[in-house]
């Protein structure tokens, strides 16, 4: 490697990046009949650079990927951290002498309880449904299902939604409402025979969700909503409840 003029370089044949941008003296870089103007990091022997670690491997144009890497001190960083951190999860994990088959074991037991959860969750929901169903109301020859939970899962009133639905198949109108997580939702779910009747759950949930100050949306059967006004929710049943009586 030598640093000459870019005229001097240019004279030789050396190669150009295109588009980039050359001072007037540049370092040329020659390998036995390739001859290049850099203009990257070099050194003049390879101890200078130590230990070198690939961190990243991408493409960046058609057929060509850029490796890019850290070295010497960088590389002692990088270890010395990595270091750190598999300190820190040893000490997490009441300093188990293997990691590996500690995360496993962990990742293991958390498949199983998510499952528990899963289980327990659809037995409530099956319990829940006969009970609010037990509770129904007829209006204007509507079965109404109307409920207000004050812990309201997204996806729990969801399956109950649908679990009520199937069971009953014509003039169903089930609205629900409840808190999740600080926040106020909104569900309503019809049956089949009333959206061929003109009724849309997406205008009900709509129109009801604006007590909540928020909006939503879903299929003319089935709508959901999520807003701001947690002290709303009582209303915004009650303004889906005006779309039967």
């Amino acid at each position: 490697m030598r640093e000459i003029s870019i005229t001097e370089a240019q004279n030789m044949g050396a190669l150009a990046l295109f588009g980039e941008k050359y001072d007037e003296t540049v370092r040329v870089v020659q390998f036995g009949s390739s001859l290049e103007l850099c203009g990257g990091t070099h050194v003049s022997q390879t101890g200078q650079i130590g230990m070198l670690r690939i961190v990243s491997e991408a493409s960046i144009a058609s057929g060509v990927r850029r490796i890019e890497a850290i070295t010497a001190q960088k590389v002692e960083e990088a270890m010395n951290m990595t270091q750190d951190t598999l300190e820190s999860l040893r000490e997490l994990l009441n300093n188990a002498p293997n990691l590996l088959v500690a995360i496993k074991k962990i990742i293991a037991e958390d498949a199983e309880l998510k499952k528990d959860v899963e289980e327990f969750m659809r037995e409530k929901v099956l319990m829940l449904r006969d009970k609010v169903l037990a509770e129904a109301q007829t209006i204007n020859g509507i079965k109404v299902v109307r409920l207000y939970m004050d812990t309201a899962l997204p996806d729990m009133i969801k399956s109950l939604a649908f679990q009520v639905r199937n069971s009953v198949k014509e003039k169903l109108f089930f609205v629900a409402g409840g808190k999740y997580d600080g926040k106020p939702s909104l569900t309503v779910c019809i049956s089949d025979d009333l959206v061929e009747q003109g009724m849309n759950a997406v205008n009900i949930i709509r129109e009801a969700s604006k007590e909540i100050q928020g909006g939503g949306g879903g299929q003319p059967f089935f709508a959901s909503a999520g807003g701001k006004n947690i002290d709303g929710v009582k209303k915004a049943i009650e303004k889906a409840m005006e779309f039967v009586k």
